[in-house]
């Protein structure tokens, strides 16, 4: 499912949403769900006036959220599975941790500092000194 190498928060969700989709599809391609979800289908189309022929323009929407509740929970699966394995690996975009994680992956001021000193010295070997 979320196999693909996410860097960005829009780019995770982007792929939470791709995987979602497929597999949703997949659950449904199944004989054995096919096969009850038209059972309950044809169930509710008999009921009422549900079953009587009329233009698109008065078209009944479907009561149904099999699909969409399917998608959701698929969708929360993948998504936090992510964010768990992004934890553990230490993978995780700074734009999905929280507060906390954030804290404890941050520079202290001197590393800070030594990681600026050490890009400003490869700067003045690459280009003119700056000041």
């Amino acid at each position: 499912w979320y196999q693909r190498r996410v860097h960005g928060v829009k780019e995770a969700e982007s792929s939470w949403k791709v995987d979602a989709t497929a597999a949703t599809e997949g659950f449904f391609n199944d004989e054995k769900v096919q096969k009850d979800y038209m059972k309950t289908a044809m169930a509710n189309f008999q009921k009422g006036d549900a079953a009587v022929l009329r233009s698109a323009a008065d078209a009944q929407p479907s009561q149904s959220t099999v699909f969409a509740d399917k998608y959701t929970s698929t969708y929360n699966e993948i998504k936090e599975q992510f964010l768990a394995d992004g934890r553990k690996n230490g993978t995780l975009p700074w734009g999905l941790a929280t507060d906390a994680e954030k804290k404890k992956g941050a520079m202290d001021a001197k590393a800070k500092q030594a990681a600026v000193k050490a890009r400003e010295d490869n700067y003045r070997k690459l280009y003119h000194d700056f000041a």
